[in-house]
């Protein structure tokens, strides 16, 4: 049992999570260094959870890293399901800073783990989708055999969860990777059915009708895609009108307008795309993608 001083600076820092981020942190490490031998083995790795959490939230991946690395020493004590859920949630961190190959490698841990301590549940399908989605980026074939399993298993215990919808947004992506354009259309329409069931006008649903917007353009159907691609604006236009994912789909939008000869419109949205993507992310390659947009209508 930890001791009420120890539990009180947990719940303590457990509320700061709205304050900076050096007040935080400093809040989590004090809590850290009071951890004795007489308290609980899992305390510690917890907090190390915490820890990485609100490093990771301040894009500070290698302290986050750090964090967890430290905390799956000190969950070996505590037992396999401690350290899988720690290899997962870094997992989870890895892809938020575009980390696929590190992500893929923490969601094979946990993978290995869970498929000997909890075959046939979802947990499991969690990992397997993880491995899945990133391994996907450089291994089609491997990505898309485990989200098939974690499918299969979702569909038996848990359909029309979002856990679901991950699956089949992954194979979407799959799919349309390699061309097979009906096949990525029908996953990603189901994935949609299952968001929108959850939250209809949620950050999930707009990635969905924008990456639906992809595939209807690539598939010749510009009506569809712009109407898809449009809706996905509009959700995104409420919810962060400034990020990434709203630069994302202006481009997006650019590319469809572009061939449907509407230059004017188009270049429009490929500035508003190119102004945020140049004061988010100057480095990217969506940057160079956007411009070359503008350059197609320039030469149009």
């Amino acid at each position: 049992v930890c001791s009420s001083d120890l539990l009180a600076g947990y719940r303590e820092c457990r509320q700061s999570t709205k304050a900076d981020a050096p007040t935080t942190e400093k809040c989590w490490q004090s809590v850290l260094n009071s951890v004795g031998p007489g308290d609980p083995p899992w305390f510690a790795p917890l907090v190390l959870f915490h820890m990485a959490y609100v490093f990771a939230r301040n894009q500070q991946w290698d302290e986050a890293y750090k964090a967890y690395s430290k905390g799956i020493d000190l969950a070996e004590s505590v037992g396999p399901r401690a350290v899988a859920i720690l290899q997962q949630n870094w997992g989870d961190t890895a892809v938020n800073r575009g980390d696929f190959a590190g992500a893929a490698l923490h969601y094979q841990e946990a993978l290995a783990i869970q498929e000997k301590i909890a075959p046939d549940r979802l947990v499991l399908a969690q990992d397997l989708d993880g491995v899945g989605c990133t391994t996907a980026h450089h291994d089609v074939a491997a990505g898309e055999q485990h989200l098939r399993k974690a499918l299969a298993i979702q569909e038996k215990l848990d359909p029309r969860s979002k856990d679901m919808a991950l699956s089949l947004t992954c194979l979407g992506a799959v799919d349309d990777s390699l061309g097979n354009l009906e096949e990525a259309n029908r996953y990603l329409l189901q994935a949609l059915a299952i968001q929108e069931n959850a939250a209809p006008s949620g950050p999930e649903v707009a990635a969905l009708l924008r990456n639906l917007g992809v595939v209807a353009h690539e598939r010749q159907d510009l009506e569809k895609a712009e109407e898809y691609a449009r809706h996905a604006l509009a959700i995104l236009e409420r919810l962060a009108p400034n990020s990434l994912a709203a630069a994302s789909t202006l481009a997006t939008l650019g590319s469809i307008l572009l061939d449907r000869g509407d230059y004017k419109e188009a270049e429009n949205f490929y500035r508003r795309a190119l102004e945020i993507q140049e004061k988010l992310s100057p480095e990217s390659l969506d940057v160079a993608d956007s411009t070359s947009g503008l350059a197609s209508i320039l030469l149009s």
